[in-house]
């Protein structure tokens, strides 16, 4: 069969596009992963695992420092001239640090903080039911009373860490809760976050 010569050349330069425009249609994409960001002056949990860079926030007379991707909220309270900053390791709001800050003049100066430590751990009982407490104590660090307790959320019957430390300065009162599940206890560096937490 005789093709004319303009006809071939027309032919030849459709199925060339057919064929191009099937091998972008089945193109197999690989995922491109981004580089991990810098880490600066690394930080690692006793499993020797890097964090991401942290991040500063100084609030209310106190400063502390978390790993960037940890997420942050921030409630101001205008009665106690404070407020309450929430930071969440993970998706569970258990894996948590929440800073309670008051302002001494604002709450009628400063509370006993044995008598605020038992208030923690009736609320403790009152959200986890029993606990296993293994510190109530007054300090003589950079922290005025340590509170520690174990719990079992019954839901799905894991265990939970709970470390309360209190602090009473001239101008602010502080209250930093930290919980996690036990089997989150090497994931992330609590011990080293808490040790961030410096009076501005």
């Amino acid at each position: 069969m005789h093709i004319e010569p303009k006809k071939l050349v027309l032919l030849i330069t459709t199925a060339a596009m057919l064929l191009s425009s099937m091998a972008i249609g089945c193109e197999q994409h690989t995922p491109v992963i981004p580089p991990a960001p810098s880490t600066g002056e690394e930080t690692t949990t006793p499993l020797d695992i890097p964090f991401s860079p942290f991040d500063t926030y100084a609030l209310w007379g106190f400063t502390i420092s978390v790993p960037s991707s940890w997420l942050f909220i921030e409630t101001r309270n205008l009665e106690t001239g404070g407020g309450i900053i929430d930071l969440f390791a993970s998706s569970s709001t258990f894996n948590s640090l929440s800073i309670t800050a008051s302002a001494i003049e604002k709450i009628g100066g400063a509370p006993d903080i044995a008598t605020e430590a038992q208030n923690q751990i009736e609320k403790a009982q009152e959200l986890w039911g029993n606990i296993e407490l293994q510190n109530n104590q007054a300090k003589k660090d950079n922290w005025d009373w340590f509170l520690s307790f174990n719990s079992i959320l019954e839901s799905t019957n894991e265990d939970f860490h709970t470390e309360i430390y209190f602090k009473a300065t001239q101008t602010h009162y502080y209250i930093v809760k930290l919980s996690f599940a036990e089997a989150d206890r090497d994931a992330y560096p609590w011990k080293e976050v808490i040790g961030t937490f410096t009076l501005s």
